[in-house]
């Protein structure tokens, strides 16, 4: 059994590791929280709620006070641990994966030096996304799903024969209906991808990668990257859908008339996706 985990990500080291989760969940929830007043336009309210949370250590005196009430259940936390290995994966391209046992991970310790602060923003902001945002937006995973345009409020289709198409009419229409099959572990090292397989042609969708053009493949054919995605947050409520092989967008044409494929010069509202669920009655296929 094997357990991945990323960099200084907190939530592989609930609740065992006290001595990096405590201080990293204070630094995240800081950065956090200045992010969210630096946001808008409005200088004055932007100022009283920066008064208010960081003045005289507002926010430290918070955090040490919490620290110090959940004393006890804070050294309770430390009895579990991982039973599985380890394999700590870096955001640096010149550090290769450690693989390690519960009592080396838990000898880490949450130091940032300051030139990893960039680090630590990007890190804080796709974690947030991968742990929470993300999970919600995939609604069902392990069932059928819609995949709703935000725009237009069209949804993708594929048909028996694998053409691919737009509809409005989506709850009692399988060819709106799809699964997403994760990449397993044994082929390939965590990467967030995975296939999107329509439930009315059993095929997944993929991207041409000579035409760019949006095309059905056979779920036999597990070569290459041509039919693997990943999420990348979009708006507060939506996502972009991206793919492997060709890191070309899931979009719609500027008439919002088809669904494409393309490389964007700039992400805007033709690119954003939405996932719900499908409106069914429960059967074993939508369980």
């Amino acid at each position: 059994m094997v357990n991945w985990v990323y960099h200084t990500d907190v939530t592989p080291r609930l609740p065992g590791h006290p001595d990096f989760w405590l201080p990293a969940v204070q630094d995240i929830f800081a950065n956090m929280a200045k992010n969210k007043v630096t946001e808008g336009s409005n200088s004055i309210k932007k100022a009283v709620t920066w008064k208010l949370l960081f003045a005289d250590g507002r926010l430290d005196f918070v955090l040490q006070a919490f620290e110090r009430r959940t004393a006890e259940t804070v050294e309770a936390c430390r009895l579990y641990r991982h039973i599985a290995k380890l394999h700590l994966l870096s955001p640096y391209p010149e550090e290769e994966m450690e693989v390690m046992n519960n009592e080396e991970f838990k000898e880490m310790r949450y130091t940032l030096d300051e030139e990893d602060k960039h680090i630590q923003v990007a890190e804080s902001e796709f974690l947030t996304a991968f742990h929470d945002y993300l999970p919600k937006m995939m609604a069902r995973t392990s069932g059928y799903v819609k995949l709703r345009h935000e725009a237009s409020k069209k949804c993708l289709a594929m048909t028996k024969a694998g053409l691919v198409y737009l509809t409005t009419s989506s709850d009692k229409n399988d060819d709106c209906a799809w699964r997403r099959r994760l990449v397993p572990v044994a082929s390939q090292a965590p990467s967030a991808s995975f296939r999107l397989e329509s439930k009315s042609s059993g095929m997944h969708l993929a991207v041409n990668p000579n035409s760019l053009e949006l095309m059905a493949e056979s779920i036999d054919n597990v070569q290459g990257n041509d039919h693997l995605w990943f999420l990348s947050t979009g708006s507060d409520t939506s996502f972009t859908l991206i793919n492997r092989g060709c890191d070309t967008h899931l979009a719609l044409s500027p008439d919002f008339q088809d669904a494409i494929a393309e490389f964007p010069a700039a992400v805007d509202g033709r690119y954003y996706w939405r996932i719900s669920r499908m409106q069914r009655k429960r059967n074993s296929d939508f369980a």
